[in-house]
């Protein structure tokens, strides 16, 4: 009950703090350790947005290729790199905010009936099973897992607030459900739920910042003439 009430008085300082820079959190109990938490309460729509009308240029597809393709080519392998990625990301602050430890190296996919996640009493094997896609296992037909280390270093540097909405919206999220004290498999499911609605707002900006590829290519450069 402490942890959840310290957890909920966090968030309202966070949400009350407007435009301060200097709020710090009161606690990290549910916070991954690699990446603190934006003292500023972020307003998601906002910051969505602004992930749309950014760019990523022809230079920056070529480079997370890791120059093995043209950019053209480059593209169409980045933006479904992107979208692991960013889901990767989601995932990594979904575990931490439930306090669960990290995945791991990949495994083989396989299939969970609903009548074997019934039967699961363990809340994180429960969790890593029900949010296993084929995709992010060494069955995936697209990508090895050392593809996606790159492209998740470059959108934690390029847009960090990917990373702080999910953070931002998980503790809000988790407050709401009781908090650390008070997880089971229904708080779990609303979580996961929680996260694919935020995944699915995060890849509509970046499809749409995609989309501008070439309207920022073409600004680049006539930038730099």
């Amino acid at each position: 009950m402490l942890t959840t009430i310290i957890l909920c008085l966090c968030i309202a300082t966070i949400m009350n703090a407007g435009n301060s820079t200097s709020t710090k959190s009161t606690t990290t109990a549910n916070l991954s350790s690699e990446h603190a938490l934006s003292p500023l309460h972020l307003v998601i729509d906002e910051e969505l947005n602004k992930i749309a009308t950014s760019c990523i240029t022809h230079p920056d597809h070529e480079r997370l290729s890791g120059y093995i393709l043209k950019w053209r080519l480059a593209r169409l392998f980045n933006f479904l790199l992107i979208e692991e990625a960013d889901a990767i990301i989601g995932l990594e602050e979904l575990r931490a905010a439930l306090g669960f430890a990290p995945s791991g190296s990949w495994k083989n996919f396989r299939i969970t009936n609903k009548a074997e996640l019934i039967s699961i009493t363990n809340l994180q094997e429960y969790f890593e099973l029900t949010v296993a896609t084929e995709n992010r296992s060494l069955d995936s037909e697209y990508f090895y897992e050392k593809n996606l280390a790159p492209v998740i270093d470059f959108l934690d540097k390029r847009f960090p607030t990917i990373r702080q909405i999910f953070k931002q919206k998980f503790e809000e999220s988790l407050c709401v459900n009781g908090g650390t004290n008070s997880i089971n498999k229904k708080v779990v499911d609303d979580m996961i739920h929680e996260f694919r609605t935020i995944r699915g707002k995060v890849n509509s900006a970046m499809s749409e910042m995609n989309s501008r590829t070439n309207e920022c290519e073409w600004a680049r450069k006539h930038r730099n003439n």
